[in-house]
């Protein structure tokens, strides 16, 4: 008679020898996914013993995923959108040979989770989250043959073992294996890297466990050639019209080159800085202010007196930038206009009317806006009551005699062209800093005017914010929308 240690050990080696059904992976030789993006579907198969027909029962008690072809030997998990919560979703299956010689139960777990990308402190280049709706997925631009960062966040459950990083075109951009970070827990920083193009998309897809596994995630990745232009700046008063000067004549360049390059890498883009000044100064003393009002006074469409006053003393090669105190844009009257006159006649080149509607000058002097007529003593106000072409009609009567030379003043913070023209007027060195970067944006990037307060291109200077986005942006003055990273030429 056997002792009780011989037969522990039979009975033991006859549990071992037991035949079981197993659950696999879709290829019967994996394991099984422990995991599954939200909206997602992966597959088990179940492996029998030794071969045998008979039925297959899979089942699950959860709400957060369901089965297809329960009753086949490979089941479809279908994720719904909600998550797991702790321990996963169990997943059964119960298999009975036909001639009832074999049954055999089995069950895994699986969590139904959720990846997303999120905006790096310092994504390097620009992160555009395009405003984390429905359907969009983020854009990530990287310089050519450099790199950017994004956060990976994971929830349901999983951590990031299970991710793999795929890229549409790797010619553009990818994940390499060695950008894995050491330890992925469920919210780590990862590195994608940008290849030799100059302009080229494509999108990062995170997958579970498989290279070809469910798609998890989507980070569209954007590559760029950067864009780099120099400009030269002046700070220019007229020591005979002490309105000119400027509150702050050592405004301090290198600094706005740097800040300014903050905003402009989110489109791979960058200016640098130099400047021209009399010798021994920290400004140009040019005698521009023509007409004694303070002001530098520009011409819609053409070169006025004083801005030539300035282009004469002013004119480096490349990129041109001038910051004066204050700057208007001046209509000149296409004929004089007399005391008690309710409407007033500007130039003709002003108004360029097609299609119905006015594409000149003149679509700025908005109806309701009131301006400044003249200057020095016979200056007064206007407020526009309608436009007919060229012609202004005003809301009530002038109170003094105006001729040719004299015109309705437009204040302009900053205008584009070449060179591009700044006012310092009363703003803080950061308003400053937008106001060059702003026209730059026009002159060198050729970006349009938005209406979009957080964009560095909002037609106003009361912006809230100094971005630049891949997301279509409304233009102000035109029809239809701009996106601002690839309007860019590369």
């Amino acid at each position: 008679m056997p002792g009780p240690v011989s037969y522990i050990t039979g009975q033991l080696a006859r549990l071992l020898r037991r035949e079981r059904v197993s659950i696999k992976a879709e290829d019967g030789e994996a394991s099984p996914d422990t995991a599954v993006p939200a909206g997602a579907r992966t597959r088990m198969t179940a492996v029998l013993p030794r071969e045998m027909e008979g039925e297959y029962e899979w089942s699950s008690d959860s709400d957060r995923i369901t089965l297809e072809d329960a009753d086949q030997e490979t089941v479809t998990i279908v994720a719904g959108d909600e998550i797991s919560s702790r321990g996963g979703e169990r997943i059964n299956l119960r298999f009975r040979s036909d001639d009832g010689s074999f049954e055999s139960r089995r069950h895994v777990s699986i969590n139904v989770i959720k990846v997303e990308f999120e905006k790096a402190i310092d994504p390097v280049y620009g992160h555009d989250e395009m405003d984390n709706e429905e359907g969009e997925d983020h854009h990530l631009s990287i310089k050519k043959n450099d790199f950017g960062y994004a956060w990976v966040n994971i929830t349901g459950g999983a951590n990031g073992g299970v991710l793999r990083f795929t890229t549409e075109d790797s010619s553009v951009a990818e994940v390499e294996d060695t950008d894995a970070p050491a330890r992925r827990g469920t919210h780590f920083l990862q590195v994608i890297r940008g290849r030799n193009t100059n302009k080229g998309e494509t999108e990062i897809k995170v997958r579970t466990f498989r290279d070809d596994g469910p798609v998890a995630a989507v980070l569209k990745v954007n590559v760029y050639r950067n864009k780099s232009d120099t400009v030269t700046v002046a700070k220019v008063i007229d020591s005979e019209s002490d309105d000119t000067a400027l509150s702050r004549p050592d405004f301090d360049l290198w600094e706005a080159e740097e800040i300014i390059n903050g905003w402009y890498c989110e489109c791979v883009g960058e200016i640098v800085i130099d400047e021209e000044t009399d010798e021994e100064s920290e400004t140009m003393d040019i005698r521009f202010d023509l007409n004694g009002n303070g002001a530098l006074d520009l011409e819609p469409g053409t070169t006025s007196r004083e801005e030539r006053a300035i282009i004469s003393e002013f004119n480096p090669a490349g990129q041109k930038i001038v910051i004066v105190k204050d700057l208007n844009w001046i209509y000149f009257l296409r004929e004089a206009a007399s005391a008690g006159d309710e409407s007033i006649n500007l130039k003709n080149s002003y108004s360029n009317v097609r299609g119905g509607s006015e594409r000149g000058y003149m679509k700025f002097l908005v109806v309701g806006n009131s301006y400044t007529l003249g200057t020095g003593d016979s200056a007064e106000e206007i407020t526009v009551n309608g436009r007919n072409g060229a012609t202004v009609n005003l809301s009530g009567p002038l109170s003094n005699d105006h001729g040719t030379d004299e015109g309705i003043m437009w204040p302009l913070s900053g205008l584009s062209g070449n060179p591009i023209w700044v006012k310092e007027g009363s703003k803080t060195e950061d308003k400053v800093r937008q106001t060059i970067a702003h026209e730059c944006g026009h002159s060198i990037f050729s970006w349009r005017d938005v209406d979009s307060s957080t964009s560095l291109m909002h037609y106003s200077s009361g912006r809230t914010d100094t971005l630049l986005r891949f997301k279509d942006q409304p233009k102000k003055y035109e029809e239809g929308d701009e996106n601002q990273w690839d309007t860019v030429s590369r």
